[in-house]
């Protein structure tokens, strides 16, 4: 059943490709944030607001695909996006859904821990921002829920972390995003959820959240 919901790490260096240097930044006016590819162009931000770049991405980009997207706002507006912007700097994000699975897997599954910063929801999207030590093995990571307990108040959601044996290493700092509609139905349902974590700083963690 473990290879029914996990997906692989992809280590990759934040902010790749469009910054030469030259650019401004000035005060204020620049973001980082998590966004869905729309077109090579577009992006979407989640709380749906869309961003149109007058800059190019130097890498092949799939719709749909998740981006942490340094970004600054120029002041004109182009068609009918939300905001103009240029392209700073991009980093893919791991993606994968929440899995409903039966209780007896969910706890067959390994809780390795993870040095944790934040989780929040955007739009139908969990997004994770943590550290995890790496060496050379390929880590898995999976989000899951009993799929007996999805009428729960709170429905209680794990985070699932394996090392796969992995030694000890040096710090990678991970963004991840877990898509909940699959499972869960569209937002703004004001279902309350509760996501365990197990982190090397806090112990297990729970997190209330309303999606």
């Amino acid at each position: 059943m473990k290879q029914a919901f996990t997906f692989f790490f992809l280590i990759i260096p934040l902010l790749n490709g469009c910054d030469d240097g030259s650019y401004d930044y000035g005060l204020d006016r620049y973001y980082e944030e998590i966004v869905t590819v729309v077109e090579s162009n577009v992006f979407l931000l989640d709380d749906g607001k869309t961003l149109f770049s007058t800059t190019g991405i130097s890498k092949k980009i799939e719709e749909g695909e998740r981006l942490l997207l340094h970004y600054t706002l120029l002041n004109n507006q182009t068609g009918s996006y939300d905001y103009t912007v240029r392209i700073n700097g991009y980093a893919s994000v791991t993606a994968g859904s929440l899995k409903a699975l039966p209780q007896e897997d969910i706890i067959s599954l390994k809780d390795d821990p993870v040095l944790f910063e934040s989780l929040w929801i955007g739009s139908h999207f969990l997004n994770m921002q943590f550290y995890f030590n790496f060496h050379s093995e390929t880590h898995s990571v999976g989000l899951v829920v009993d799929k007996l307990l999805l009428d729960a108040d709170p429905i209680e959601i794990r985070f699932k972390h394996d090392t796969n044996n992995d030694l000890v290493g040096f710090p990678v700092h991970m963004y991840l995003s877990f898509d909940l509609k699959n499972v869960l139905g569209e937002p703004q349902q004001n279902k309350r959820i509760r996501i365990f974590v197990s982190t090397s700083n806090y112990g297990e963690k729970a997190y209330d959240l309303i999606y």
